[in-house]
């Protein structure tokens, strides 16, 4: 439920069961709007569709009566709809990339529609929930409707771009496991593609991918993952050809191996086969724990996980401020059991003294037992750069959710710079811990026993 929208408050609104055909009358109907004090705003909604929608769709703003009840009927059928997370989903995605928005900005699904309103944002929020197969079928359709009435019309074509289809770039993710193989003191590599992190069912949602045919996975030793690894990136973009997107490469690595500099790793160009490239200046790479897949680690953990990645959801379109990461300075001398209760607290862990050999492992194992959702630091310390002015400006640089992209740029610049060596993005390394992007083994943990 969002904040704001209680359920006490949306039956004194009547959202609560309310029948469809009533939501139904804010969208071209005749509605008398009780404004809780007995006067009409407006008498009745003496509009058609078109001006309704046109008005959800184009933008514009609230002039008079009407379109305060044209914002509401949309608000209302939100509330039909009563589903916070896809809302929020559609509508963090329909945001501008640049919005930057405070949590109590968007308390209420009201406030949703009239930053949608403000960012002129509509219409691509309203074509995210209408592709989205959650939606029930009733709201699927009035929604559908409008778009199609009137994606031809120039309103539309000026807040969705030159073309009046909606076309936008797909979150895709290619999923990389590694597993220990003890029968050849190797490892065992799983991967599958999400090519649209808005497909929420798991039959739908993974793509599984085989680089042999008569097993699942590929063995290899250390050495061979990243040959191992291009194969499955292959299959990955022949799925994805055709397609609108972006793709990130999560990489989930066993606690002694989170350390490695699985961003630097050389690919080969699948077209110009002499030429290779660092797979992390091509794509995001985020390195996430292995461990968090195991049923035991899910069982004890991750109600606690749920709950900092909520926080930092919350922060979602925010600069987060200095004291919102738990810093680590020094190894010498360090309370881990401070650090895991600190991190249970806040949205992550920055690092500013590079890593140190005989203390990794207590520092991933704090990041595990606080079930951290982020951690930001460099592989080594060098000389060429302050680490805490760096760190801060790259956690300073935009909204939390532009965090991967910002990272993503640094080892850009550091690939093209004439000495990648001295540049802070030849080093860093980001874990990035969504607990709602799991893999499929790991989500078929969660299913209750006998369903």
């Amino acid at each position: 439920m969002m904040n704001g929208e209680s359920i006490d408050a949306r039956e004194s609104q009547g959202l609560v069961n309310q029948p469809q055909a009533e939501v139904n009358q804010h969208f071209g109907e005749k509605k008398e709007v009780d404004t809780g004090g007995g006067d009409s705003a407006g008498g009745d909604l003496d509009k058609s569709t078109q001006t309704i929608n046109n008005f959800f769709l184009f933008g514009g703003k609230a002039v008079g009566a009407e379109s305060q009840q044209s914002l509401q009927g949309l608000s209302q059928l939100l509330g039909q709809l009563d589903d916070s997370e896809l809302i929020q989903r559609a509508y963090r995605d329909a945001l501008p990339a640049d919005a930057s928005l405070s949590r109590s900005e968007v308390a209420s699904y009201g406030d949703i529609v009239a930053q949608l309103q403000e960012f002129r944002r509509l219409p691509e929020f309203i074509q995210r929930l209408v592709q989205d197969e959650q939606v029930p079928q009733a709201i699927h359709d009035q929604l559908k409707d409008a778009t199609q009435q009137f994606s031809q019309t120039e309103g539309w074509q000026q807040s969705m771009g030159s073309s009046a289809a909606t076309v936008w770039t797909l979150q895709s993710y290619l999923q990389i496991v590694l597993r220990p193989d003890l029968s050849t003191n190797g490892f065992v590599i799983n991967g599958w593609l999400i090519a649209d992190d808005h497909v929420l069912d798991p039959a739908k949602r993974f793509q599984p991918l085989d680089v042999e045919e008569q097993r699942k996975g590929a063995s290899c030793q250390f050495e061979e993952i990243p040959t191992v690894l291009d194969q499955f990136l292959n299959l990955s973009l022949q799925h994805l050809t055709g397609k609108r997107y972006d793709l990130t490469i999560e990489i989930f690595l066993p606690l002694d191996y989170l350390c490695e500099g699985v961003d630097g790793w050389k690919l080969t160009d699948s077209f110009f086969e002499d030429e290779c490239y660092e797979m992390g200046t091509k794509y995001r790479v985020l390195v996430r724990s292995r461990e968090r897949l195991e049923p035991k680690y899910l069982a004890s953990r991750l109600n606690q996980w749920y709950a900092n990645w909520e926080r930092v959801k919350a922060y979602w379109h925010t600069v987060p401020n200095d004291c919102d990461f738990e810093h680590l300075s020094n190894f010498e001398g360090c309370n881990w059991k401070r650090v895991v209760n600190n991190l249970t607290q806040k949205l992550g862990l920055k690092l500013t003294c590079g890593l140190i050999e005989t203390h990794n492992k207590e520092l991933f194992t704090a990041l595990l037992k606080a079930a951290a959702p982020i951690a930001l630091w460099a592989r080594c310390h060098c000389d060429h750069w302050d680490q805490v002015a760096e760190m801060d400006a790259l956690l300073l640089a935009g909204p939390l959710l532009a965090l991967s992209e910002i990272v993503w740029k640094k080892r850009q610049d550091a690939y093209l710079a004439d000495k990648p060596e001295d540049q802070l993005g030849a080093y860093l390394a980001l874990l990035w811990e969504d607990p709602y992007r799991l893999t499929p083994d790991a989500l078929a943990q969660l299913v209750p026993p006998g369903q």
